[in-house]
């Protein structure tokens, strides 16, 4: 299975997860002119450059006869952030729309899942992002990979369990 990884933030990133392959793309974004009254641009998912991205990955899994399944961290929202809570939610959805336009499955989930794991225990608030931004900053190409690692490992445990 080809696992995709997906922080669908205009500063996140996309991972590919393919036994111990794995590839880490930048989130492609691009301008445009606000949604609000003050004339100010905001940055969205470069829709076109993902659809690129994953109908070129789907193509590849097809050829080598591999299905695919995506991860998607689940947007911030906080209302004390109204602007940034409002900007994940929009990558949030576009990323939804072009996965279930390219008819590629996938499961919400929380960031809290895989931060457990490579974050020091008990940060909340503002020393979760700093860790996290420090983590990010020291090995973000080792930490992605990983973390989808751990995803595939939750659901198939989790998928034992069920039967």
């Amino acid at each position: 299975m080809l696992a995709i990884g997906i922080d669908n933030g205009v500063t996140g990133a996309i991972a590919f997860l393919q036994g111990a392959a794995a590839e880490l793309y930048p989130m492609s974004t691009v301008q445009r002119l606000s949604y609000t009254k003050k004339k100010q641009y905001v940055n969205l998912v470069d829709a076109n450059k993902l659809t690129a991205i994953l109908v070129e990955k789907i193509a590849e899994a097809r050829k080598a006869d591999i299905s695919l399944f995506a991860y998607i961290e689940r947007p911030m929202v906080n209302p004390k952030m109204f602007r940034s809570s409002l900007s994940a939610v929009m990558a949030f959805w576009d990323v939804v729309r072009i996965l279930g336009n390219l008819g590629i499955g996938y499961r919400v989930t929380d960031s809290k899942q895989w931060q457990r794991r490579y974050l020091p225990a008990g940060c909340k608030g503002a020393e979760l992002k700093k860790a996290s931004a420090e983590r990010e900053q020291n090995d973000y190409y080792a930490t992605s990979p990983e973390a989808i690692r751990l995803l595939l490992k939750m659901d198939r445990k989790k998928r034992g369990s069920e039967k």
